[in-house]
């Protein structure tokens, strides 16, 4: 989720296989159904009130089923009358139907709030074999669903801190807490809202109903659950360093642009490298630390766009070189570091009854804040003991953290727990297998490490509460 948040319970095969000493779980999807869905968007409004430019900006939806994805947006195509765009989705799932959420986004700069469509997210019930056409203007607003929290949740309005912006604690307390003097352990978890109640953004992980129901069941032993809501500035606070992407690609062949051809490499002069090839009027590309094609829109002769990345491209024939780059952004995630250690933990521990040692406290998140999960538990292990990784947006800045990794010492002491879901693309799979084997032949044990895949599983909340009571059992756990 970029940004933005974003789902959906369904049937799973399961099987489980132990390699020496790491716990490895495959979890076999069984059936698929193709359902197309048709989106018109009405951007009319936005032209009206003069910040949409349609001759320069690209409209398009982000949302939490594939081929829709909250840190890229899905283009739609302009149709003949001003304003009005189609956008057709394809989606493969398992089961008799999905959900799903998703948001207008516009590409260009300097848009009000970034090109984000205000609001809740829109929601919609896909089933198995039935397209489903939808319009959607840029001023609709979703309605908001009713509250799904389950026990005793209460939230910390606008918690201060005198790093960053003020936000919403979202704090989980078990069922006996009120009746016991006992300390409990804590699990703080990144993107709060998202946790406990779908009518914050639509969706849930669903962690107070696995909670309350392993609890009550003496599963596991009670616990409180931290939620840290997260701010507009979720891509700066997840981030531990500034990614600048502006890189200069050559290549020695007689032609820049390569069109019907087969594909053609370029590579900057430290090694990168950049595949591009063509097919009839389009141009696609392979950029660094990718293994799929993604295509290209043209803006001109000379320049291209890649949405989903958020990046330029401009082609000089004279030298045979392409440049590529992207907006600056990131870097803020030694700041919201000092707001967890310094202030936030310091304020739970002192509010609440915590056990305060590390082995009793756990960090985790997704996508993003699995990636700070990573960066703050590694360099913490004095406070956190375990640290819960799902679907970690490993891709960051060239793959900062398997460098980065190097440069701390291994811990035998604490827990990682890593989750993908094979749906979230290959190179989300490979680059979570890269840093456990990294961590691995650094020194972290082995049985340390459980790491899962769950086959076909997508990079949304749905994937995630499926796994609310496996989190919940691991951080239980002595």
């Amino acid at each position: 989720m970029l940004n933005l948040y974003n789902y959906t319970m369904r049937p799973f095969c399961q099987s489980t296989l132990i390699i020496s000493n790491i716990l490895f779980i495959i979890i076999s999807s069984c059936s698929h159904s193709a359902t197309t869905i048709k989106i018109q968007l009405n951007m009319t409004k936005a032209i009206e009130d003069g910040w949409l430019d349609e001759s320069i900006e690209q409209v398009g939806l982000r949302g939490d089923q594939f081929p829709l994805k909250w840190d890229e947006t899905y283009l739609a195509t302009k149709t003949k009358k001003p304003g009005i765009y189609m956008v057709e989705i394809p989606l493969d799932f398992t089961g008799d139907s999905i959900e799903l959420a998703y948001k207008i986004k516009v590409e260009g700069e300097d848009n009000p709030d970034d090109g984000w469509q205000q609001g809740r997210n829109h929601q919609l019930i896909i089933y198995k074999n039935k397209d489903k056409m939808v319009n959607l203007s840029w001023e609709d607003e979703a309605q908001a669903p009713l509250p799904t929290i389950t026990g005793n949740v209460h939230v910390i309005d606008n918690f201060e801190s005198k790093y960053l912006p003020k936000r919403d604690i979202h704090i989980y307390l078990p069922p006996d807490y009120s009746s016991s003097n006992k300390p409990y352990k804590a699990l703080y978890m990144h993107d709060g809202q998202n946790l406990f109640d779908a009518s914050e953004i639509g969706q849930e992980w669903g962690l107070d109903e696995a909670a309350e129901k392993l609890i009550k069941s003496k599963q596991i032993d009670p616990l409180i659950i931290i939620g840290i809501g997260n701010t507009k500035d979720r891509i700066e606070e997840y981030t531990p360093t500034r990614q600048i992407w502006n890189h200069t690609f050559y290549n020695k062949g007689s032609e820049s642009k390569n069109k019907d051809q087969k594909p053609m490499e370029y590579e900057t002069k430290d090694g990168l490298k950049l595949k591009l090839a063509g097919h009839s009027d389009s141009l696609k590309v392979i950029i660094p630390g990718y293994e799929d094609w993604q295509l290209l829109e043209m803006i001109n002769d000379s320049s291209y766009f890649l949405a989903q990345a958020g990046i330029s491209f401009n082609f000089n024939p004279s030298v045979n070189s392409v440049t590529a780059s992207k907006k600056p952004m990131g870097g803020k995630g030694n700041l919201y570091e000092q707001f967890l250690i310094e202030e936030l933990k310091p304020y739970i521990d002192s509010t609440y009854r915590t056990k305060k040692q590390a082995q009793y406290s756990a960090i985790g998140g997704s996508s993003l804040g699995g990636l700070i999960s990573l960066h703050i538990g590694l360099k913490h292990p004095d406070h956190f003991g375990k640290l819960v990784i799902a679907s970690p947006s490993l891709w960051w800045d060239n793959k900062y953290m398997l460098d980065w990794v190097k440069s701390i010492p291994p811990n035998n002491q604490q827990k990682l727990w890593l989750y993908v879901g094979t749906g979230e693309g290959k190179q989300t799979v490979h680059n979570l297998s890269d840093f456990k084997e990294m961590l691995i032949k650094l020194g972290w044990p082995k049985k340390s490490i459980a790491h899962i895949e769950v086959e076909n599983a997508l990079h949304n909340e749905g994937a995630w509460k499926e796994q609310a009571s496996a989190i919940l059992e691991f951080v239980s756990e002595d």
